[in-house]
């Protein structure tokens, strides 16, 4: 019988002629594999609440809070260290910045429709009481 051992080590494991070669690793001894990130929840989530924000604007209590939410998490996804999406969290402080804009609009313009009404309806009932008198 010949030493040879056919493609079989000694121990009973297969060799292969590779040289060694894993799949994994590359050829290029200057390689680094690029650490893998998920998704920015933090990017999203600022994206949606800024979306929720101008569209519920005429609720400006709803959109005061959900703008400033956006805005925050916003800040928190750009100064994360997930270069993934960065641009959206950007987007979501500028929408939510938007949103929350509006709502303060419509709070004022809320405000002062509310405050000439019943500034309008206090006179008109002095008037009306003056009158009996």
């Amino acid at each position: 019988m010949d030493n040879q051992n056919n493609g079989y080590d000694p121990n009973g494991y297969e060799q292969n002629n590779y040289n060694n070669y894993n799949s994994n690793q590359s050829p290029d001894p200057y390689y680094r594999p690029q650490p893998q990130y998920g998704n920015n929840v933090k990017a999203i989530l600022s994206l949606i609440f800024s979306i929720i924000s101008v569209l519920c604007c005429c609720f400006w209590y709803v959109a005061i809070i959900f703008g400033v939410a956006s805005v925050v998490f916003g800040v928190l996804a750009v100064r994360g260290n997930n270069p993934r999406q960065k641009d959206l969290g950007i987007a979501g402080i500028v929408v939510g910045s938007v949103g929350t804009v509006l709502a303060i609009a419509v709070a004022v313009l809320y405000i002062v429709l509310y405050s000439q009404s019943a500034t309008e309806g206090i006179t008109n009932t002095v008037s009306s009481i003056s009158s009996l008198i």
